[in-house]
C-alpha cells in the first residue's frame, strides 16, 4: 500500500515538475521582453498556485558563503559512540558529512554520523569493528539555515514523517545516515534509507523493505545560494542504469546526492544495492548499478549552487587488490581544503560469483581530500575477484 502511494505521490510530482518547467519558460519569456525587473532564482512552484503564486515565490538569486570547513580525514571505530573533538560551529548554520570503511560485509559495521554539540561530532555502530571514518564539517557564514535530529523505524515501519520547521524546497536538500543491528549480509536492503521532503514543514524517511529497525541521523540544509531540484529513478529488476532529465543546470556548479531504497528481492547483493550517479549532460543524470537483480529505486537531490562554488567531478576504477589509499589526482584541479568536500559513491563487481552478498567491505569507501590537487580513497578489502568504479565530486564552495 505504502508503496503505491509513493508511486502516486511520484507520478504527481512528475505532473509538478512539468507544469513548473512550463511557468519557468513563460516567466523567461517575460524577463526577455523586460516585463520584469530583478534576477530569478530557479525555483519549484507549487502545484496548485497558479501563475500568479508561482510570480509570488521568486526570490532573487543568494549565496551561501562558507565560513570554515574542518577536515578529520580518519577517525578508527573501535567503540560506540565515538566522539570526535571539532572547533566550535554553529549548529543551526552547519552540517557534517562522513565516509566509512567497513570491516566486513554484515550491516552492523556501517556507521551513522552526527554533530552531536557545537565542538563533537558523535560516531555510532552497532558494531565497532575498525571503521575508518572521514568527517568534514561545513559552516556556512550566511544563506544557511540546518535542522537535524535523530529517529528510529521500527522493524516493521516502512516510513516516518517528521514535523520540521518550514522550508524553501526548492533550496533545500537532506543528509540521511542510518545504521542496523544485524549479522545478517542478506537484507542490507531493509537498512538503506532515503529522504523525501513531500512538504515544506515534513521530512519523509522511507526504506523499500521492511524487517529489522533502524536508526537514522537526518539533516536537513537549505541555502540560500543554491537550487534544488529532487525526484526518485527507478531501477527495476532486470535494469542496471535510469536517465533523468531535470530541468537545465550548471554542471560546474551542481552536484549530486542521492540514496538508495530497494526491495526485498535484491537479497542483500551489493552488485544489485550500490548505485553510483553521474551527472553526464546539463541536464542529465544517470545512475548505474553493476547487476540488476531486484528493484533500486534512487531518491536524489540535484543541488545547483547560484553562487562561485564550483565543482569538479571524475571517476576511478578500483582493481581486486586494492586496500590502499593511492590519490586520485590526475583530473582534479587544485582546490582550497578549507573550502572544499569530497562526495563519493562506488559500485562493486563480483565476477564469477554474481549472487554473493559478502562484498559491503569492498565497496564500502572513505573518501577525503589528501591535498588541494588529490583525493584519497580506500575500503575496508581487497576480495580477489571484486573490482568497482568509484563516481567522485569536490564541491568547493563560496
Amino acid at each position: 500500500m505504502f508503496m503505491k502511494l509513493l508511486d502516486r505521490h511520484w507520478i504527481e510530482s512528475r505532473r509538478m515538475v512539468e507544469k513548473q518547467a512550463r511557468v519557468a519558460a513563460r516567466l523567461r519569456r517575460l524577463f526577455a521582453f523586460g516585463l520584469f525587473a530583478g534576477a530569478v532564482g530557479c525555483a519549484q512552484y507549487g502545484a496548485d498556485q497558479g501563475y500568479l503564486g508561482a510570480l509570488a515565490t521568486l526570490s532573487v538569486s543568494g549565496s551561501s558563503p562558507v565560513e570554515s570547513i574542518t577536515q578529520v580525514p580518519t577517525t578508527v571505530i573501535t567503540g560506540s559512540p565515538t566522539n570526535v573533538a571539532i572547533s566550535a560551529v554553529d549548529l543551526s548554520r552547519s552540517f557534517v558529512l562522513c565516509s566509512q570503511t567497513a570491516g566486513s560485509s554484515r550491516p552492523n559495521n556501517i556507521v551513522t554520523c552526527k554533530l552531536s554539540a557545537t565542538n563533537q561530532v558523535t560516531i555510532e555502530t552497532s558494531d565497532p569493528n575498525n571503521q575508518n571514518v572521514a568527517l568534514s564539517v561545513v559552516q556556512f557564514s550566511s544563506g544557511a539555515s540546518v535542522q537535524r535530529g535523530s529517529t528510529t523505524l521500527g522493524a516493521a515501519d516502512g516510513f516516518v514523517d517528521i514535523t520540521i520547521s518550514s522550508v524553501n524546497l526548492a533550496q533545500t536538500f537532506v543528509l540521511v545516515t542510518s545504521r542496523m543491528n544485524s549479522t545478517d549480509t542478506t537484507i542490507d536492503q531493509q537498512r538503506t534509507v532515503a529522504p523525501l521532503l513531500p512538504a515544506a514543514t515534513t521530512l519523509r524517511l522511507f526504506r523499500g523493505a521492511t524487517g529489522t529497525a533502524v536508526d537514522i541521523e537526518w539533516q536537513v540544509i537549505q541555502l540560500s545560494g543554491a537550487s534544488v531540484q529532487s525526484g526518485v529513478a527507478t531501477m527495476n529488476n532486470g535494469t542496471a542504469s535510469v536517465v533523468v532529465s531535470p530541468l537545465a543546470f550548471d554542471a560546474n556548479k551542481t552536484f549530486v546526492i542521492a540514496y538508495v531504497y530497494a526491495d526485498a528481492a535484491v537479497l542483500g547483493r551489493e552488485n544489485s544495492l550500490y548505485v553510483r550517479g553521474v551527472v553526464t549532460s546539463s541536464n542529465t543524470v544517470e545512475f548505474y548499478r553493476d547487476q540488476s537483480t531486484g528493484t533500486a529505486n534512487v531518491a536524489y537531490f540535484l543541488v545547483s549552487m547560484t553562487d562561485a562554488t564550483t565543482v569538479q567531478r571524475g571517476s576511478v576504477d578500483f582493481s581486486a587488490a586494492y586496500t590502499n589509499t593511492p590519490p586520485l589526482s590526475g583530473s582534479l584541479s587544485a582546490v582550497d581544503t578549507n573550502r572544499s568536500v569530497v562526495l563519493a559513491r562506488a559500485t562493486i563487481v563480483q565476477p564469477g560469483t554474481p549472487t554473493s552478498t559478502s562484498d559491503q567491505d569492498s565497496g564500502q569507501i572513505r573518501a577525503a581530500l589528501s591535498s588541494t590537487t588529490a583525493i584519497e580513497i580506500e575500503r575496508g578489502s581487497g576480495e580477489n575477484p571484486r573490482t568497482g568504479t568509484i563516481n567522485w565530486q569536490v564541491v568547493q564552495f563560496q
